[in-house]
């Protein structure tokens, strides 16, 4: 099947992704023959949303229509859990006349699983990889309500950083009707035997990073200017995979025409919380 790329916004959440992973998953390799063949293969397993795909590309192929429209491969995953094995399909994307091939995965993906993706090709070439996926975390907010130069924090629990996961958390303040996000926490801490790691901020302390270079004549807007009286917190929990650290080449080489290999295939999924903004006095503004 052969589609347009318009409204293929999980596209733009894979290139996210692959940014975040660069330098920090691993994957397995299992040849089987002495066949020169090379691949790169990466997506997201998202765990509130089906289908999922993953994105294949033939590193011996150079970026045109003609060596792009076909690929002689096939994509399994195994449950692991389950011991089911599912034969993927490739759905065709056409960006700026480059074919993609995206093999489609109908199924839920679970908390805390571990999924391996097999590529094999009709000449015997085989590579594989082993995602696992991250376990649910429990959040606790420390405070429902601040002022605004009062912190609060956010207690995340089942957060393995030791094995591989990430978790990217963002929070933000609406302002002209505009919501804008911070991702640089004041307070971080991590506590390895439990799993649980802490971020926080205060009202002040978002809006400082976000307008850091002045706004109005002021080092940043005070929190009784914002269009919302709540604080968002918003965060990714991403997963691993088994093996340690992926190369780190760029995906394209721009000089010989081909793509380097990469397989990055991680599980993610997404929650957040809103805090209450009290302000003590009008347009009041600190320094952090």
């Amino acid at each position: 099947m052969i589609i347009d790329s318009s409204g293929f916004g999980w596209l733009c959440l894979l290139s996210f992704i692959i940014l975040i992973c660069l330098g920090s998953c691993d994957s397995t390799v299992e040849p089987v023959s002495d066949h020169v063949a090379s691949y790169s293969l990466y997506g997201v397993l998202d765990l509130e949303d089906s289908p999922n795909y993953i994105r294949v590309y033939d590193n011996s192929s150079l970026l045109t229509p003609e060596s792009t429209q076909g690929l002689d491969v096939h994509i399994l995953i195994t449950d692991l859990t389950t011991d089911i094995t599912t034969h993927l399909r490739d759905s065709v994307v056409v960006f700026d006349s480059i074919y993609t091939h995206n093999f489609v995965y109908e199924s839920p993906v679970t908390f805390q699983n571990r999924y391996k993706i097999v590529l094999e090709n009709n000449d015997g070439y085989r590579d594989s990889l082993i995602s696992v996926t991250p376990s649910e975390t429990e959040l606790t907010l420390s405070r429902a309500a601040v002022e605004c130069d009062q912190r609060f924090t956010v207690e995340l629990k089942n957060i393995d950083l030791t094995a591989g996961e990430q978790l990217i958390a963002e929070a933000g303040i609406e302002l002209s009707n505009t919501w804008y996000w911070t991702s640089r926490e004041k307070i971080r801490s991590y506590d390895e035997e439990s799993n649980t790691l802490i971020v926080g901020w205060s009202p002040d302390d978002i809006s400082f990073d976000i307008f850091a270079g002045g706004f109005e004549g002021r080092p940043y807007p005070g929190c009784n200017e914002f269009t919302s009286n709540k604080v968002r917190f918003r965060f990714t929990h991403i997963g691993y995979m088994e093996g340690g650290k992926t190369n780190d080449e760029p995906l394209y080489d721009p000089e010989e025409g081909i793509q380097l290999q990469r397989k990055i295939v991680v599980g993610k999924y997404e929650g957040g919380v809103e805090v209450e903004i009290v302000p003590d006095s009008p347009l009041t503004v600190r320094e952090p």
